[in-house]
């Protein structure tokens, strides 16, 4: 996986990356979270949004077996 075009837009950037797997990339690229933005491919994006959404199952899971915090007054 590799850098291969970096371009300053504003306060922002666009990199464009070569790499060998698309499933790979989007687990790399989803540890930024919410500060990315995936512009294209359409696949990577629906990559992206599988594995958040199995992130997002386990977490409720997980939610339904933890005690949860008791609100102070």
């Amino acid at each position: 996986m590799g850098l291969i075009r970096e371009t300053e837009l504003g306060d922002e950037m666009e990199l464009q990356f070569m790499c060998p797997s698309l499933m790979g990339f989007a687990r790399w690229v989803i540890m930024f979270g919410d500060i990315a933005t995936i512009l294209y491919p359409e696949k990577l994006r629906q990559d992206v949004y599988t594995i958040a959404a199995g992130v997002q199952g386990k977490i409720e899971a997980a939610s339904d077996t933890l005690e949860q915090p008791s609100a102070s007054v």
